[in-house]
């Protein structure tokens, strides 16, 4: 569909975009695509700038994969969870808590008040062991025990002995000495 000046919608989404980013000019790719800013600045240049990159502790990777979900405590200082039931400090009884946990493993759960750990919640009622949503791997099957690769380089091996044994090395002459 056209615009009334003649250009796509596609063009009127960039020129969006664009304006958004900073650089207002329509036409004007440069902060969408990564190149120079207006400012002629490269971004790997920036990156550099800011100095030697750290690498974050193992602990805090694993935290940015943990889920995270919000309930209320009862009266009887327990949480459910994907039909899981949970123990946890009566201190907290009635106050909207934060359970963190591992996706593949419900039993190790992690409550937090007002960001600060009050422990583990004890399991009481186990029915479901990982997240609705979390899928484990997918095994590729059982191994055969079978090695493929080396029964067809044994079978190769076998067949190029043959051929060079069949090979007359006396009766081969080069170009050399035929002339």
């Amino acid at each position: 569909m056209e615009r009334p000046d003649g250009g796509s919608k596609l063009e009127a989404h960039r020129d969006a975009v664009r304006a958004r980013c900073g650089s207002g000019a329509p036409g004007a790719g440069a902060a969408v695509t990564g190149g120079p800013r207006a400012d002629g600045e490269i971004p790997i240049e920036r990156f550099e700038r800011a100095g030697p990159q750290v690498i974050p502790p193992e602990s805090l990777v694993r935290e940015a994969f943990l889920f995270f979900e919000w309930r209320t405590v009862t009266k009887t200082a327990t949480v459910s969870l994907f039909s899981n039931h949970y123990e946890v400090d009566s201190a907290l009884v009635g106050r909207r808590v934060e359970l963190v946990f591992d996706p593949f493993d419900l039993e190790h759960i992690e409550v937090r008040y007002m960001d600060t750990s009050f422990g583990t919640a004890v399991p009481q009622k186990i029915g479901r062991h990982s997240h609705p949503m979390a899928r484990p791997v997918r095994d590729t099957g059982p191994t055969t025990g079978i090695d493929y690769l080396a029964l067809v380089e044994s079978q190769h091996r076998a067949e190029l002995g043959k051929q060079i044994a069949a090979t007359r090395y006396a009766e081969l002459t080069t170009n050399e000495e035929e002339q």
